[in-house]
């Protein structure tokens, strides 16, 4: 059963150099997303900081993905579980990596970025598609 609260790290500020700790809070009272056809609701089992989210914390606009405003959850690339679906292809229970936000649940899409199902074998490395098998492997 999914509770009704949505646990996020916000982007507060803009970080001052490598101080991205004061740049982020943790709000636990964010609500559980609605879906809309086309998109699955999906848990968050392992999150991405690399070199791009640092980039997307900044106010730079010449990147290939635009900043997160301020006060909006942090987003970056993710490994997590259907946990309900609106699509005839995914189902409760199915991996995935995708673009989300840093949060207990995201909605996915094919329009989030990168959108792969992935196995659910129990010997699987899933953060092995994050890194060496992921977009920046």
């Amino acid at each position: 059963m999914i509770g009704n609260t949505n646990r996020n790290w916000v982007l507060a500020r803009r970080p001052d150099g490598d101080d991205f700790e004061s740049a982020l809070e943790f709000h636990q009272h964010g609500n559980i997303p609605q879906l809309r056809d086309g998109q699955v609701l999906v848990k968050a089992l392992y999150l991405s900081m690399d070199a791009g989210t640092r980039m997307w914390m900044g106010p730079r606009q010449d990147a290939y993905q635009p900043p997160v405003p301020i006060g909006a959850p942090m987003a970056g690339m993710m490994i997590g579980e259907v946990v309900e679906s609106r699509r005839t292809d995914f189902a409760v229970g199915d991996r995935l990596r995708t673009f989300g936000h840093w949060a207990d649940y995201s909605v996915a899409d094919e329009n989030s970025g990168l959108f792969q199902k992935l196995p659910v074998e129990p010997d699987i490395d899933l953060p092995a598609y994050l890194a060496m098998g992921g977009p920046n492997g």
